[in-house]
This record gives structure tokens, C-alpha cells and sequence, in this order.
């Protein structure tokens, strides 16, 4: 699963406010788990419901904050 998140600002320090990361990082799980996060929306059919690896990319705009972001999400998912 690749997932590419678009959405840093400048304005925080860590590029996302911590519940935004949070909920991310509980999306990342869903997906490493084989599933589908309840609050988003499908653009095709499941496919088979096995683990899978997970990729997160934080490209955007406010690249500067991009590191900062990419450490909290870790520090989530640790």
C-alpha cells in the first residue's frame, strides 16, 4: 500500500496537527492489517484481506516540515 500525504503546513511544528497524524496512523494500520479504514472510501473493490506492507511518502508544499511530520507518524506507529 502506497500512501502519499500532501497536506504539511507550515504553521506546526511536526507538519500535521497531532490528531490528524494519529488518525493516519491508525488508517496505516488498517491497511497493513488488510483492511479498509472505516472513513475512507474505496475506489475499487477490496481485494484479498491478507497483511500487507504500508508506505507512507509526505510530499507537499511545506517540504520543510516533511521530516518533522515522518518522525511523529513513526512515533505513532512504534
Amino acid at each position: 500500500m502506497y500512501l502519499r500525504l500532501q497536506r504539511t503546513s507550515e504553521e506546526i511544528d511536526t507538519g500535521y496537527a497531532k490528531s490528524d497524524l494519529a488518525s493516519w496512523a491508525k488508517r496505516a494500520r488498517a491497511f497493513a492489517d488488510g483492511g479498509v479504514p472505516a472513513d475512507l472510501v474505496p475506489l475499487a473493490p477490496a481485494a484479498a484481506q491478507a497483511k500487507r506492507d504500508v508506505f507512507i511518502y509526505l510530499i507537499s508544499g511545506a517540504k520543510v516540515r516533511a521530516p518533522a511530520a515522518a518522525q511523529a507518524l513513526l512515533g505513532l506507529l512504534q
